[in-house]
């Protein structure tokens, strides 16, 4: 098969061994080691399975029927180019999972008989070449809810990669993936997923997140987040509590208030784990809500975010609460160009305001060299006039 030049397509080598004691790897190359954090010096002399969940059930579930055809397939010496390709679900060295698209082919490799073991002339190997799936990353995510329904999409998936398999004669292994993760997503099943809506997140591309999401606090995130993806919610509004009317908070409280929220973040992130609900991570989306005293102090919250893998689709600046009633326009695009550093920095994906009126938001929409307003959220009274929203329109 083709082999891509393509630096952002990442693929992974290993040799086995089928004469050997459990057919063990003899070789895996730098990416490898990349893709699944385990060392060189800790995988030669194993058995691939290492990379399948530990949990028995669950393995069971996502990977029996691929298993028995790898064992079947490494048992003993083929014919040379005899191949297979498999898709599992397997485990990197930090626990979370992840979509090992594997193709195996047994070859020849002459070696000279003075020197190899056992004196021969040629010895068997089994070549492996895989890569992890990054298309369709949401829905892939989607199918580790162990639903019966998501486990029937995932078999139909291995169905188009079989049937698809001659393909690889003349395409990369990362392009045939492509491919085939299309023709999937084609008919994905809408019940599957919540409607979202889709918005700009730099100035050439767009992104969707789910029109439903849940907002949560440092008071009840380590409770609510759990609960609430295993009743399908994916998108989470990171907010803070509001402060009392007029109430101005310092420095030093503000600072605070902020790790709080991380803390708890932090704690309700790991705490995911123990139900299995961190294989959801491709599928869940964060937004983070600000008010303008504390948008200088997100930091912690950022780390903690992407320290666990996970991402901040949308940042909002929001100047509707009573903590931003004297938020004038120009400190809310001092604001805002604070939070287009980070956006530039790609620790947030888009930008957007929450509650602005007119003044505030034609201000930011013509401000040279900062992210654009992505995102718009405000309430809507059923007796104003259609009118007095009409300058939301002016702006791409």
């Amino acid at each position: 098969w083709e082999v891509s030049e393509r630096q952002d397509e990442v693929v992974a080598c290993a040799v086995s061994d089928p004469t050997g004691e459990d057919c063990p790897l003899v070789y895996i190359s730098r990416e490898f080691e990349k893709l699944t954090g385990y060392q060189r010096e800790w995988v030669l002399g194993r058995n691939c399975r290492f990379l399948q969940p530990n949990h028995f059930w669950r393995n069971s579930a996502f990977n029996q029927e691929e298993c028995l055809r790898m064992r079947a397939f490494c048992k003993e010496p083929m014919k040379e180019h005899t191949r297979i390709v498999n898709l599992l679900v397997n485990e990197s060295k930090d626990g979370y999972p992840f979509w090992n698209l594997l193709v195996m082919e047994h070859i020849e490799v002459e070696v000279n008989p003075k020197t190899s073991v056992g004196g021969v002339g040629r010895r068997y190997y089994i070549f492996g070449v895989q890569t992890n799936l990054n298309f369709e990353l949401r829905r892939l995510s989607e199918m580790l809810a162990m639903d019966t329904r998501c486990l029937i999409e995932l078999k139909r998936l291995r169905e188009i990669l079989r049937r698809q398999e001659i393909n690889l004669q003349t395409q990369s292994l990362n392009s045939f993936a492509h491919d085939c993760i299309q023709m999937w997503a084609s008919r994905f099943p809408a019940c599957l997923e919540l409607p979202r809506v889709q918005f700009i997140s730099t100035r050439r591309s767009r992104t969707s997140i789910p029109i439903i999401g849940l907002e949560v606090r440092a008071q009840n995130i380590v409770n609510t987040l759990p609960s609430a993806l295993e009743d399908g919610i994916r998108h989470f509004y990171l907010r803070f509590p509001p402060s009392g009317q007029g109430e101005v908070m310092d420095s030093h409280m503000s600072e605070l208030e902020t790790k709080l929220l991380s803390l708890r973040l932090a704690q309700a992130l790991v705490g995911l784990s123990k139900n299995f609900l961190h294989y959801l991570r491709g599928a869940i989306t964060f937004t983070l809500v600000t008010p303008p005293h504390l948008v200088v102090h997100v930091g912690d919250i950022l780390k903690v975010v992407a320290g666990h893998g996970y991402n901040i689709c949308s940042w909002l600046l929001d100047v509707s609460c009573a903590d931003a009633i004297n938020c004038s326009a120009s400190k809310a695009v001092e604001c805002w160009r604070f939070m287009s550093e980070v956006w530039q920095r790609q620790e947030v994906q888009s930008l957007g305001l929450c509650g602005a009126g007119r003044e505030t938001f034609e201000s930011l929409i013509h401000l040279p060299n900062v992210a654009p307003v992505a995102t718009f959220g405000i309430e809507l009274f059923p007796g104003r006039a259609k009118s007095d929203y009409k300058y939301l329109t002016k702006t791409d």
